[in-house]
């Protein structure tokens, strides 16, 4: 059998969490998918309840954390772009999987409001080069609530309506924070 690194399980993880969900991230399952023992899934993990949280760790890390890495020192405008860049590019299927997932599991409802705190912040500082705090925040919560609810909008919209709101919430962006 062929090792198979972290970063193996953490894929087909994600693919079976937005298949079929949380049932489908077990041991055996996974390990089933990538032809190897459970064994494997223990060495790396440790248990069920370590990959999860290494399994969301990762998820925070690719889909938030990096966002700051990227536009660190940059202007506003370029914060702008790298962000609308960031955000269109996420796995939005994952989002709404994983957003799913924090409704019923506590460990997964942690990171998700971490994850929401850290993406609220870094809007409402690119709003804050223009605005007061209060009207940042707000308008932060506005754009990312908005973002949230295309993703998670059933049925999912067609590629032309996703087109079209996704330019409509670049147009705002760049209309409140350029302008």
């Amino acid at each position: 059998m062929a090792r198979k690194t972290k970063q193996d399980w953490y894929e087909i993880a994600y693919s079976g969490l937005i298949e079929s969900g949380v049932e489908a991230i077990s041991a055996e399952k996974l390990a089933t998918k990538l032809g190897v023992s459970r064994g494997s899934f223990y060495h790396h993990f440790g248990s069920r309840q370590g990959f999860h949280q290494a399994l969301l760790e990762n998820w925070l890390q690719l889909n938030t954390m990096q966002i700051n890495e990227l536009n660190e020192g940059k202007s506003a405008t370029d914060k702008l772009k790298g962000l609308k860049d960031f955000a269109w590019a996420l796995p939005h299927k994952l989002e709404v999987a994983i957003r799913a997932w924090s409704l019923y599991d506590e460990q997964a409802e942690k990171y998700q409001i971490k994850t929401d705190q850290i993406r609220l912040a870094y809007l409402t500082e690119l709003f804050e080069e223009k605005y007061d705090k209060t009207k940042a925040k707000k308008a932060a919560e506005v754009l990312f609530y908005s973002f949230i609810g295309l993703q998670n909008r059933q049925p999912s919209p067609s590629g032309d309506e996703f087109h079209l709101f996704k330019e409509q919430i670049n147009q705002v962006l760049e209309y409140y924070l350029l302008s």
